[in-house]
């Protein structure tokens, strides 16, 4: 399902998961649900090029 390449340490870390996109808000950046057997991980993904800022979504 990836549409990228991860960085190799990214990469070996969600190994095993699978991948669900999340389609719903109005963000730039691609939001993924990594479900894994214990647990599961969210992973957003954002252009360099984007108008809003990851570091700012997060002190919303």
């Amino acid at each position: 399902m990836q549409e990228f390449t991860l960085p190799e340490n990214l990469s070996k870390m969600t190994n095993g998961y699978t991948w669900r996109r999340i389609t719903i808000g109005h963000s730039e950046s691609k939001t993924y649900l990594l479900i894994g057997t214990s647990f599961n991980l969210y992973l957003k993904i954002q252009s360099l090029t984007a108008v809003e800022s990851l570091c700012m979504r997060k002190n919303d």
